[in-house]
């Protein structure tokens, strides 16, 4: 038997299949959970992109395949689609997952100072002494006062 026809029978052997529930990935997972499955030397990719295309065919390109169960190691057909980077966005922050102000790792400011930063501009303060004082761009600061950036904190 050639490898390609092999193939399904290689990777479905990686995953657990219970009737019910998610098919979880035992192959090798990424540091964020997500399988991780090689076709062939220098042909690999996520385990659930290629339950994807086992199971329907290639991906339309520019496309991502998504998890409505919301399990990375998951490899069911049946609870992948087809999306693109605002729907993987848009889940994201539907489901809670998406890291905002202080909990994001790259943020050097704390819940706390946004509402102080926004009565020190309100009361006249330029945006570059402000910024200065904090750390952070004046940029960063409009960002803040008018809330496109910490818009969930009053």
């Amino acid at each position: 038997m050639n490898y390609e026809a092999r193939r399904p029978t290689r990777f479905w052997s990686k995953a657990l299949r219970p009737e019910k529930g998610c098919w979880l990935w035992q192959g090798p997972v990424t540091r964020k959970g997500y399988g991780h499955f090689t076709w062939r030397k220098g042909d690999s990719r996520r385990a659930h992109r290629a339950a994807w295309e086992l199971a329907y065919g290639p991906v339309p390109a520019g496309r991502w395949v998504l998890h409505y169960c919301d399990t990375p190691a998951c490899v069911r057909p049946g609870h992948l689609y087809i999306g693109d980077h605002a729907a993987n966005t848009a889940d994201m922050i539907r489901r809670g997952r998406k890291r905002r102000g202080e909990d994001c790792h790259k943020s050097g400011l704390k819940n706390t100072d946004i509402p102080r930063i926004r009565a020190l501009v309100q009361s006249g303060i330029p945006k570059t002494h402000v910024a200065r004082a904090y750390g952070v761009s004046p940029i960063a600061i409009w960002m803040i006062v008018q809330r496109r950036h910490w818009g969930h904190i009053e």
